[in-house]
């Protein structure tokens, strides 16, 4: 299957650091994968309506974009992202970060061959936990994000709670 990267969107997933495991783990027997999901939000910021200087919509303000950084981790046994039913995990994951869903496939695609070729590493046998870092940069477009105002303002508020 072919999958194709939007032009703005950008996704990436390596393994990271042992260090970055927490020290509280789940209790189970079973291999983890400890996955740490950055992801930003990026879209234009109009002018106001009553900025009477320009017309409404033509200005960017703060150099036309204004970003929303979420940070979320999981805790996923490792026959769930490595198996043949991996993309509806993962999906579930993105989907949980704010991800919309038709941004999805590519970035499902990335997670789940680097969650393989982590799990078929040789330096990884026998390690308990393998840890993921992943990185999303989603742009958010002016049709899109009148049309997910809503979801973007309940992100940030959410975001405001955590710091």
């Amino acid at each position: 299957m072919s999958y194709t990267t939007p032009i703005d969107d950008y996704c990436d997933a390596w393994q990271a650091d042992y260090t970055i495991i927490p020290n509280t783990q789940p209790n189970t027997s079973r291999k983890q994968f400890y996955t740490k999901v950055q992801v930003e939000f990026t879209y234009p910021v109009l002018a106001h309506e009553e900025d009477e200087e320009y017309e409404e919509d033509s200005l960017l303000l703060n150099n036309g974009v204004e970003g929303i950084n979420h940070v979320m981790e999981f805790w996923i046994p490792e026959n769930e992202l490595v198996s043949n039913s991996s993309q509806s995990t993962i999906s579930s994951m993105l989907s949980q970060v704010g991800v919309p869903l038709e941004r999805q496939p590519f970035m499902i695609h990335r997670i789940s061959d680097c969650a393989q070729k982590m799990a078929s590493a040789v330096h990884n046998l026998g390690r308990k936990v393998l840890p993921m870092m992943v990185d999303i940069s989603v742009v958010v477009d002016n049709g899109q994000y009148e049309e997910d105002d809503a979801e973007i303002r309940v992100l940030r508020q959410s975001m405001e709670g955590v710091e």
